[in-house]
């Protein structure tokens, strides 16, 4: 592309980059927003490469050459009007809440605030290029279908964003719902959020390799110890005939009850709050 514009956009205490051609289309710099929100590395990679090779984000992706973001190297930019699209894809993990909650945050505002922070920036321009002043009737005519087409266009691609946003709700509802929890909680809790028993629920994690049963106790197995995923407590009693007796109970932590939700959600198996009206009824 020749003759652009490029701008460094300040947004939440650093920049990003932004070019506008001369037909007024506005492509951000993939990388300067990575950076931004405050991925490592490999995240930044892992987007990079999604621009690129995901069927709907691919068509407003463009690779400019060295030296119109980095002076040494090509660099990949979206188009501005698959900017929400692509960050809503972003998925807002229990791990990344629970060890970056500050990338958690920043990529939120991201979601919502970046497309419009970088459209402000070439406003100016923006307005006399896509809208040039009309010579005749049947030009402001053509302005005004013109306008409409674009109109509908950017109101279909709002609905399909707000859809990828819907999806991506409620997983945050769920999540944000054991970040508050306090303290320790029985299996019988965590599997009630799934629509089970604590039995069928103990049996499952046996089967997907997290625990195993010695005598009446469920215990981790080995390459789980040491990571704060339960706590183990030791309570006397008497049997019947009036001998004590003492005994273990194992409660999973708020970070057990993430690694838990991983887990089941590899397997296909999701909190009622995640399922839809159709998963609940089978």
């Amino acid at each position: 592309m020749n003759n652009l514009e490029i701008r460094n956009v300040p947004f939440l205490g650093t920049e990003l980059l932004a070019a506008q051609n001369e037909d007024g289309d506005i492509y951000a710099g993939v990388s300067a927003i990575c950076n931004g929100i405050g991925l490592n590395k490999n995240g930044k990679d892992r987007q990079i490469k999604n621009v690129q090779h995901d069927a709907v984000l691919n068509k407003g992706c463009v690779k400019f050459d060295a030296g119109v973001f980095d002076p040494n190297n090509s660099t990949v930019a979206l188009k501005l009007e698959y900017v929400p699209l692509w960050l809503a894809k972003i998925s807002i993990t229990p791990k990344m809440k629970l060890e970056h909650p500050e990338v958690a945050e920043k990529l939120v505002q991201y979601q919502l605030k970046a497309k419009d922070v970088l459209a402000q920036a070439f406003i100016g321009r923006y307005s006399n290029t896509q809208y040039p002043m009309p010579k005749d009737y049947p030009s402001a005519l053509r302005a005004l279908a013109d306008a409409e087409e674009k109109r509908l266009a950017l109101q279909a691609k709002t609905e399909q964003q707000a859809q990828v946003i819907g999806e991506l709700k409620p997983k945050a509802d769920y999540t944000d719902r054991i970040l508050k929890s306090k303290g320790v909680v029985p299996i019988t809790a965590i599997a009630k959020d799934y629509g089970m028993t604590g039995n069928e629920m103990n049996k499952l994690l046996h089967r997907f390799g997290v625990q195993y049963r010695m005598g009446d106790m469920w215990l981790l197995y080995r390459c789980y110890h040491g990571k704060g995923y339960t706590h183990s407590e030791t309570f006397d009693f008497e049997h019947k005939d009036g001998t004590p007796d003492a005994r273990m109970t194992t409660k999973w932590t708020q970070k057990g009850r993430l690694f838990l939700y991983e887990v089941l959600k590899e397997n296909g198996i999701l909190p009622m709050i995640e399922r839809t009206d159709l998963d609940k009824a089978q």
